[in-house]
């Protein structure tokens, strides 16, 4: 999961709370890279709590089409400023599940609160490639069966 941080003004303090469910990761084990620090870390339990650094605020833009927009460069590489990964654990429930994503800051003296909800949809069983295949190979199956029947039945003699 690649994490963007746009804005634009003084911030004065900022932090990103991710919550991932505990029941949609293995080992309960996360990845966290943050490419400003060049750090990954792996943290145990699924929330995650980083302070923001304020270059993520800065205008480097005249344009009003990318105003706030800040990416990482890398290699000539454009990339994200932090990454989550972790594993889905195979007894995870399939469906649709949410991750929260809760940015904190405050600005001129208030506190404000930006949260986006990531939704992640793990697959049903019939959803899987192999299951895929599978059906469609009985399909063909079936199919077959039932023109050789018709066959018969065509050419049957009395």
């Amino acid at each position: 999961m690649n994490l963007y941080i746009s804005g634009v003004g003084s911030v004065n303090y900022s932090q990103l709370r991710i919550s991932i469910p505990p029941y949609i990761v293995k080992n309960s084990t996360v990845k966290f890279k943050s490419l400003l620090d060049e750090s990954e870390k792996t943290i145990h339990y699924p929330i995650i709590t980083t302070r923001l650094r304020d270059v993520w605020f800065k205008n480097y833009t005249n344009s009003f089409a990318d105003y706030g927009g800040v990416y990482w460069t890398k290699n000539d590489t454009q990339e994200a400023p932090y990454t989550v990964s972790f594993t889905v654990p195979d007894n995870a429930p399939s469906g649709d599940q949410y991750i929260d994503l809760a940015l904190y800051y405050k600005y001129n003296d208030k506190w404000y609160m930006d949260k986006q909800i990531l939704p992640i949809h793990i697959l049903y069983w019939y959803e899987k490639e192999l299951m895929q295949y599978l059906a469609i190979i009985a399909l063909i199956g079936s199919i077959i069966g039932s023109l050789t029947g018709i066959y018969k039945f065509i050419n049957k003699k009395d």
